[in-house]
């Protein structure tokens, strides 16, 4: 089994001094053992159409990715796999994991 390239983390800031983004890429450090310099911000979505919309304007852009791995809970997942297919088209190949929640 092979390695993503880098992970991308998104969400807006909370009313706290850190963002969920930042609190969950902290995590992904701590306990999963990612590399901090591996991890992508994304700070300007506030939403999941936002969220696809900036990490393919700003993150894919940028970086020439090719491959999505999108993971969400199960609940949200018929949503944002809607949104993803609309904002991406057939430009990347996109792998969905849900998660319980």
């Amino acid at each position: 089994m092979g390695c993503a390239p880098g992970v991308f983390i998104d969400r807006g800031p909370l009313d706290i001094t850190q963002s969920l983004a930042q609190i969950m890429g902290n995590v992904a450090v701590k306990e999963f053992l990612l590399p901090a310099e591996k991890i992508l911000y994304e700070p300007q979505a506030k939403d999941t159409v936002g969220e696809a919309f900036f990490i393919k304007k700003n993150i894919f852009s940028k970086f020439k990715f090719t491959e999505v791995y999108l993971v969400t809970s199960d609940w949200h997942m018929d949503r944002a796999r809607e949104i993803f297919e609309f904002i991406y088209g057939t430009s990347v190949n996109i792998s969905y994991h849900e998660v319980a929640g």
